[in-house]
């Protein structure tokens, strides 16, 4: 049997820079570019996170009261301090890829360093956020969300699982400048970081055909993976689109909307390793692990609405 000769142009990959202590931070650069939640929410913590389990303290703002001056009246001394929140960083995710060194297709690649770095960092970011999604409506306080939203004067419409708001180009900046005001009657929004508003992509397109932001130049952001950063919207904040958010049964999509200073966030990549010509194995294993998790700092700055979309304005030929 003639002996099989490995691929021409296959790597070492240890030699070619897949060394763990530089490929880590190169994958940790590329999902915090990639990631929705390291651009708005906070990571305001103290604490050194290293492995899954760790434990991280989030403090809270005190809140200060006032009382009238009254000449030499002695202060009361009290302390309005709350307890810090106590998270644990309990949740992980692992990948893999096989370069074999007997297929040429795959092992001969200019920049294949490149590429598997930035599909690991896709892959984690994809699924973290789709995660966050799902969770994030557990998170809203019932003042936040719904039909009677506004926790002063219950009269904002932002839509419910049953009964959303139905969108068109023509009311989309009316509906979207109410999570602002939902928001600003909590009084959450003066000290507590950038408001951004989260939108499926419909909804991006439908605020790109509004009249107020028909300026060319005022449009796009730098495209990152399914989510990415739309534009700022005046009075508002920042907006980004995502193809993650889920379509539901009914045809509906949530519209997300936090404070920076709600939510902490926390995701690092962990444990890359590079394994050559292991004995199972003729060829490179790649593997690595990230840890992430959340928790909610202020949930009086999160707000969910739910819309359909109504159907385009644009008419095609019978």
């Amino acid at each position: 049997m003639p002996a099989i000769t490995r691929a021409q142009g296959y790597p070492s990959f240890k030699q070619k820079g897949f060394i763990k202590d530089v490929y880590s931070p190169l994958i940790d650069k590329n999902l915090y570019a990639r990631t929705y939640l390291p651009r708005t929410t906070s990571s305001k913590y103290i604490g050194q996170i290293k492995r899954k389990g760790d434990k991280v303290i989030i403090t809270r703002q005190p809140k200060i009261t006032t009382e009238p001056y009254v000449a030499g009246k002695p202060y009361d001394i009290t302390s309005n301090l709350e307890d810090p929140i106590e998270m644990y960083v309990n949740r992980g995710r692992r990948w893999k890829q096989y370069y074999d060194e007997n297929d040429a297709n795959r092992t001969h690649v200019v920049g294949l360093n490149a590429a598997t770095i930035d599909a690991a960092a896709e892959a984690i970011a994809r699924d973290v956020e789709v995660e966050y999604f799902g969770e994030f409506p557990s998170f809203v306080p019932k003042c936040n969300t719904g039909n009677s939203a506004g926790c002063t004067s219950g009269s904002y419409q932002l839509g419910s699982l049953d009964h959303p708001i139905l969108l068109d180009p023509q009311n989309v900046l009316d509906y979207v400048m109410q999570f602002l005001h939902v928001l600003n009657e909590t009084n959450v929004t003066n000290e507590s970081g950038v408001v951004s508003i989260l939108v499926p992509d419909i909804v991006a397109y439908y605020i790109r055909c509004a009249q107020g932001v028909r300026d060319a130049h005022r449009i796009g952001g730098k495209s990152s993976l399914k989510t990415r950063y739309l534009q700022p919207l005046d009075g508002l904040g920042d907006v980004y689109v995502s193809n993650l958010l889920p379509k539901l049964d009914n045809g509906a999509f949530p519209i997300i909307c936090n404070v920076k200073e709600a939510m902490n966030a926390v995701i690092a990549a962990r444990k890359t390793r590079v394994i050559d010509d292991l004995d199972l194995y003729d060829g490179t294993l790649l593997r690595g692990y990230a840890i992430y998790d959340w928790g909610v700092a202020r949930e009086e700055g999160l707000a969910i609405g739910y819309i359909k979309p109504n159907k385009s304005p644009l008419v095609a030929l019978e």
